[in-house]
């Protein structure tokens, strides 16, 4: 029933959050280069004479020079835009921060590929776990729960009943206890990917 997982959870976590970091350090880099070669070709002329070449001089300067600020960077700036977005229900903007944000983004594939792994132990189609509607059916015919479940797992708020009770069914399959359901559904990257990204986990499994 079950297939081995790869990699552990702390490996990709590990690994993926480390390139975030390398990314960040690399746009830094080359945005510092940037500002340097734009001071370096559009420095202003220096002359006594005040004429139109010195103040193109000194107009052309469009580069900034940035500052190295991993925490707001990665966390704080796009948290803060994500609450703005919020409390105006700009919702296009809500959804292009996540994009935008690169630790937002990573921890939605860490999911949907958890995801992914889980229904493909379960001889389910993987490629459903980023079908939507779909995904929660197939989730619920994993834990064995009734099929019209997916009528308050489509409205906001409520869906955290139904989630916690299939998480719960979810995390008993894995030896794990009723806490463990509430932190998938709180933190379903974070608690989905220990669950299902777990060599651990996996080599018990495929005993049972």
């Amino acid at each position: 029933m079950t297939k081995k997982v790869s990699y552990s959870f702390k490996e990709i976590l590990g690994s993926v959050f480390s390139m975030i970091v390398f990314i960040y350090v690399f746009e830094y880099l080359n945005a510092l280069l940037f500002y340097y070669l734009n001071e370096f070709i559009h420095a202003p002329i220096r002359s006594e004479k005040v004429g139109f070449e010195n103040l193109m001089g000194i107009m052309t300067s469009t580069f900034s020079m940035p500052t190295f600020a991993i925490i707001d960077g990665l966390f704080r700036n796009p948290f803060y835009a994500l609450w703005d977005a919020i409390s105006l229900l700009n919702f296009k903007m809500f959804y292009l921060n996540v994009l935008y944000s690169k630790i937002i983004s990573t921890t939605i594939v860490i999911f949907y590929y958890s995801l992914y792994v889980l229904f493909e132990k379960f001889d389910k189609k993987g490629i459903e776990a980023i079908i939507p509607i779909k995904n929660n059916l197939t989730l619920l015919a994993v834990t064995h729960k009734p099929t019209w479940w997916i009528l308050p797992l489509i409205i906001p708020v409520l869906r955290y009943i139904p989630k916690y009770y299939m998480n719960k069914e979810l995390s008993k399959k894995y030896q794990k206890k009723f806490m463990f359901a509430i932190g998938m559904t709180v933190i379903p990257w974070l608690f989905y990917g220990q669950l299902i990204l777990n060599k651990e986990i996996a080599a018990k499994e495929e005993t049972i």
